[in-house]
């Protein structure tokens, strides 16, 4: 073990190690100013790799499919994966490696046959290897490019990401064609690699996930006999938390409570035996098979290039067999159409909304790239909700709805524990479930107000694949904010079952046999048509007429007859214009019923709102309010009001205009 090797601290924006003595002969030389002279800048395009034949990259985190891609420009490639978090236990270590390795996996996987021959070929004749840190050390972003006659260094700010590399995100890179920096940052490259970092190898590819014993640290301690020593950033917390580290901190937590009694760092050093890590290793699976260690949930990843969705680290057959699409059909139609028998109330209605809600939720896995391309090309990202939320009356099938649509989409339905609502899990699901739905039932209100309101309302974080978000509530229609509104599919469920009817138990004992009955048969061909025309027209300007269109396609394909009423095209704009229309009715009804309370004036509109009307003040939208709005009195711009109601205050009745959204 090389005991003369730094020790680290972390300050406010930059990693600085601690020089023992002797740390000189150990190749780290602090921190470094590098003199450089400009010559001239331009547009980055991937020119700026061409003509080389080998990549080794020093990266502070990757995108995997960034790294595959690379593979097929070069015929070597090495390179070194860092992480953007602090290891500041040896807990986070092991799950910062297991996590690393298991989407180096799921990307492999996710290739076409022949991308992946060819990738798994390079790896087998030692042209591709890939490292992993495991200590606290910080490093810059290196690209070392070395052709027949020529070589070249590429250092800056961007990781190896696609979106570092997009062009549409701030980013600067310094390109050096000379010896004298190729021999600096060849030497800073060579000293991480050497002495900071473990060798992956890419276990079967028919693995879902990646054993304890398999993650590179473990294996390389249990092959030296005198074990050896980590660094660790023990006495500092992260000062930024970006999404792949709050999913290596939730994984770390299934090691703390093993690692934390065996191996504890002593001076941002952890020096750990072979014999600790069989230890570590078995108490690890000894715990998770008593069911000590919480399983990791679903996860759900889609590879638009190799048109491959990858479920849990298997891969789905998106070949369905029409018979199965057509019994999932008819067991959706027959689900539908059980609303007919018994449901009180606007019965047409209430299944165009579930119809749309089935539009959404089929989509839904695909939100983050919706709303990423919204984000990077400054288009109006409300088109593309995060969140959907069933609301209103109780027994309206709001919970069955969303368990039967993930029987037919997964095979399985699965919510989250409502308790656990909180901002902070919300954030861990964020980078853990990747693109699969998260689902908390029956709600209330005020947890969502005090918990969700933020995700709801922050439109700039862009991850390369997040879940989308389904709540159902019982709540009334005046229960939010236009805040939420505007940024939500919200739906209101004005139809219900009333209790103690004759047919609730033949209802449910129909419900029970369709989600018997269905597979999973039509959500993979409704996937196979979405990945084949996002790959033909790109990013759609309207998720839910794009998937609507897909959805009533497949169901006029197989099933017989005419389409239910129903089942037809829904548009964003449709939903947008509806969302407004409670507050339009009650704003124009005490207009006529109660003009007193109603001052008219050049520029604006003042109304003294009743106590028993003071709900309608939470649902008047914001662009509407002007200054002077208070507890029992609104204060509304007249040329707003005028154009959402649909009506001219000069004149009693004006016909109706389109309302705004």
């Amino acid at each position: 073990m090389d005991s003369r090797r730094p020790g680290l601290t972390r300050g406010p924006d930059i990693l600085h190690r601690q020089m023992p003595l002797g740390g000189e002969e150990t190749g780290f030389q602090g921190l470094n100013v590098v003199y450089a002279r400009f010559e001239r800048s331009e547009p980055f395009t991937f020119q700026v790799f061409q003509g080389f034949d080998s990549l080794r990259v020093l990266t502070y985190s990757a995108s995997i499919p960034m790294t595959v891609r690379m593979l097929n420009l070069f015929n070597t490639v090495e390179c070194v994966f860092g992480y953007e978090g602090v290891l500041a236990d040896f807990s986070t270590i092991l799950a910062f490696q297991k996590d690393l390795e298991e989407r180096l996996l799921v990307a492999v996987k996710s290739l076409d046959d022949e991308r992946k021959a060819f990738i798994l070929e390079r790896v087998t004749a030692g042209q591709a290897r890939f490292f992993v840190v495991k200590d606290a050390i910080a490093h810059s972003k290196i690209y070392l490019l070395e052709g027949r006659e020529k070589k070249r260094v590429v250092v800056g700010s961007a990781n190896l990401s696609e979106r570092a590399f997009s062009g549409k995100q701030a980013e600067t890179l310094l390109v050096f064609d000379d010896e004298r920096a190729w021999r600096h940052y060849e030497h800073e490259y060579q000293v991480v690699r050497r002495q900071a970092s473990n060798e992956i190898v890419l276990p079967g590819l028919d693995r879902v996930e990646v054993p304890l014993e398999d993650i590179p640290v473990v294996r390389e301690t249990e092959r030296s006999p005198a074990g050896m020593t980590l660094y660790v950033n023990s006495d500092v917390t992260a000062a930024e938390v970006p999404a792949i580290v709050r999913k290596v901190e939730r994984l770390a937590e299934n090691y703390q409570d093993v690692t934390k009694t065996l191996v504890k760092p002593k001076g941002g050093r952890i020096e750990i035996t072979p014999r600790v890590m069989g230890n570590i290793v078995q108490l690890v699976k000894s715990h998770r098979g008593r069911g000590d260690e919480p399983q990791e949930q679903s996860w759900l990843s889609v590879y638009p290039d190799s048109r491959k969705v990858i479920l849990s680290g298997k891969e789905i057959d998106l070949a369905a067999a029409p018979e199965g699409v057509a019994s999932d059909v008819a067991c959706l139609v027959e689900y539908f159409e059980n609303f007919n028998r018994g449901f009180l109330g606007n019965v047409a209605q209430h299944q165009k909304d579930y119809f749309m809600f089935m539009s959404w939720f089929y989509m839904a896995p695909f939100i983050c790239d919706l709303r990423n391309n919204a984000v990077v090309n400054d288009r109006f990202i409300f088109d593309y909700p995060m969140f959907a939320i069933l609301f209103g009356k109780s027994n309206s099938g709001k919970t069955s709805l969303i368990q039967t649509l993930m029987m037919s989409m997964f095979g399985q339905w699965s919510f989250v524990d409502k308790a656990n609502f909180t901002g902070s899990n919300l954030r861990g699901l964020l980078a853990t479930k990747k693109r699969f739905p998260v689902v908390f039932d029956d709600v209330d209100r005020d947890r969502f107000v005090r918990h969700g309101s933020d995700i709801v309302k922050d439109e700039t974080f862009v991850i390369e694949e997040y879940p989308p978000f389904v709540l159902s509530m019982n709540a009334d229609r005046h229960s939010f904010s236009t805040e939420i509104i505007k940024r939500c599919l919200m739906l209101y469920t004005n139809a219900s079952l009333p209790e103690n009817v004759p047919t609730t138990r033949e209802l449910y004992e129909s419900v029970s046999r369709i989600r018997k009955g269905i597979s999973t048969a039509l959500y993979r061909e409704y996937l196979r048509r979405v990945l084949e025309r996002l790959a033909k027209d790109g990013i759609p300007s309207d998720m839910l007429r794009f998937s609507s269109e897909i959805l009533t396609s497949i169901f006029a394909e197989h099933h017989k007859g005419n389409l239910p009423p129903w089942c037809a095209i829904a548009r964003i704009v449709d939903y947008q214009s509806k969302k407004y229309e409670r507050i339009q009715m009650d704003l124009r009804k005490l207009y006529e019923t109660n003009r007193s309370i109603w001052e008219i004036r050049r520029e604006e509109v003042i109304i003294r709102i009743p106590q028993t009307e003071r709900s309608l003040q939470r649902d008047v939208p914001d662009w509407i309010l002007r200054p002077g709005s208070k507890a029992g009195q609104l204060v509304l711009d007249r040329r707003a009001l005028e154009e959402f109601l649909g009506l001219s205050f000069r004149r009693w009745w004006f016909p109706f205009r389109k309302a705004r959204v």
